[in-house]
């Protein structure tokens, strides 16, 4: 947001008044009592408090992490090393879609990242030799689960992350993405706003919970294990001399992002180990090419 209002004072551009209302993330109707039974239930485990500690080496390790990245750019350097990334332009995108609805079953119709995250599905677990239980972290924007009060949010407060499970076992792209349309339509509104709530509770209460993404640890069974945010559909920004070309991200889990030509993945190093210098392992860009065809 900060971006794109950047870009429109650039073109000179008219901004609208900001709309945030923190008031929209307050745990609306949870009492604390339900947001830790709720939280216990996810876990399978007490939750308590976090401890005066531990909250300050959590708040000292993010400012050490973010401090050591400042000095780091300030001689030249650059945060991380570039991440294994994958151009997939908007005719392979358009075949692979293709490829992926030519045998669906019980839906009439599949989007381009359910045949994406087919894809991943079945190139990922042969590739690694891994076993087929494949589990799904997908990176939701809530705002579209809170009406108009989700108008009122910038993005980065309103994250929801999901889990998914497949066994993907003797399943072809059409059947995969198939089952991947039915588990995202078959979570709906009241579970979205209900879960954004009670992540919003863990907050507001400082309960004690796992680091990392929320519901990460439901993959800890998983054979091969996907965490996936797609920002493919964000406009490219435009600082005054025409729209940039491509984005790029250093963190997080496997970004999709637009590209001039279509769209970047940039994949974190749990969905795809063993990249180096920006590149993905020797084969698998290959493997995924050839499944788009």
């Amino acid at each position: 947001m900060f971006v794109a209002d950047w870009s429109k004072a650039i073109a000179g551009k008219a901004l609208e008044p900001i709309k945030l209302d923190r008031s929209v993330c307050k745990p609306t109707g949870l009492s604390e009592e339900e947001v830790v039974a709720e939280v216990e239930s996810s876990l399978g485990r007490l939750v308590v408090k976090r401890s005066a500690a531990k909250r300050f080496k959590t708040n000292i390790a993010f400012r050490l992490m973010a401090e050591i990245d400042l000095v780091r750019l300030s001689f030249g350097g650059v945060a991380t090393a570039p991440r294994p990334r994958l151009l997939l332009s908007h005719a392979v995108l358009a075949t692979l879609k293709d490829r992926a609805s030519e045998d669906l079953k019980t839906v009439p119709w599949i989007t381009t990242q359910e045949a994406f995250i087919a894809l991943l599905l079945l190139a990922l677990p042969s590739f690694f030799n891994k076993g087929p239980k494949v589990s799904l972290l997908l990176w939701l924007d809530a705002r579209r689960y809170l009406g108009e009060a989700g108008k009122r949010l910038v993005s980065g407060t309103a994250i929801l992350t999901q889990d998914f499970h497949f066994h993907v076992e003797g399943k072809s792209l059409s059947q995969l993405a198939e089952e991947v349309h039915i588990k995202l339509e078959a979570f709906g509104k009241e579970d979205a706003r209900k879960m954004f709530f009670i992540a919003q509770g863990q907050f507001e209460y400082d309960l004690d919970t796992p680091v990392g993404p929320p519901k990460a640890w439901r993959l800890k069974d998983a054979d091969v294990k996907i965490m996936l945010n797609n920002q493919s559909k964000l406009p490219l920004v435009d600082l005054g001399s025409g729209p940039a070309e491509w984005v790029c991200s250093t963190s997080g889990p496997t970004l999709m992002v637009p590209h001039k030509d279509g769209t970047t993945v940039l994949f974190d190093s749990g969905t795809v180990p063993g990249g180096k210098a920006g590149c993905l392992p020797s084969g698998l860009e290959e493997k995924l090419r050839s499944l788009c065809s």
